[in-house]
């Protein structure tokens, strides 16, 4: 009888100890180092990842992306996304803000199949957005504006034949090309003048 009331007095002392410090939020007595708890990806950097903890406390902390995984990761977006939940994230520390650094060294994560690089993207976008404005630019100064109709033919075979087989084509056509407006301007002229004869 005596070990039985001896165990409950030690639990009753650590449900105390466990309230106190969850009432005065004590980090170090709710989350044991080297703990294992389950976490929300709330935001992503390029040095890691916030997370909130998935439990009644919802502490915030970091997997810093050194502690992400036992490889070089240049992006981590290619394997985790906001929102997400990851098990068994180990607690590693406790920073001066009161929040946790966990890692995920232990975990293998696959990258996602679908996974585009959104900044890639949009660099080859802008790149390619230069390079047909010089084209424009260039064919403006030999024939003068350049419809919309003519700049999405442009587009069109630049996506269809890629931008070095067009302006090749281009600087062999413009070495030769000579063109006077006026003349095509009087044809065209004349073409709708036999509408009315």
């Amino acid at each position: 009888m005596v070990q039985k009331r001896l165990a409950t007095v030690d639990t009753n002392i650590e449900l105390h100890l466990h309230r106190t410090a969850t009432e005065h939020r004590d980090l170090k007595v709710i989350y044991k180092i080297n703990s294992f708890v389950s976490v929300i990806v709330k935001n992503i950097v390029g040095f890691g990842i916030f997370v909130v903890t998935d439990d009644e406390y919802k502490t915030e902390g970091l997997l810093h992306i050194n502690k992400f995984q036992d490889k070089f990761i240049k992006n981590i977006e290619e394997y985790i996304s906001i929102g997400d939940r990851i098990d068994n994230v180990k607690v590693v520390g406790i920073n001066q803000e009161s929040k946790l650094e966990f890692s995920s060294m232990h975990l293998t994560f696959e990258k996602k199949e679908n996974y585009t690089d959104k900044n890639t993207n949009d660099l080859a976008v802008q790149e390619l957005s230069k390079e047909v404005m010089e084209i424009k630019k260039v064919l403006m100064n030999k024939v003068g504006v350049i419809s919309k109709e003519a700049e999405n033919r442009i587009l069109r075979n630049i996506e269809e034949n890629g931008l070095i087989t067009f302006s090749m084509a281009m600087g062999r056509v413009l070495e030769n090309y000579q063109v006077d407006l006026g003349m095509l301007l009087i044809k065209e002229i004349e073409n709708k003048m036999s509408d009315y004869l």
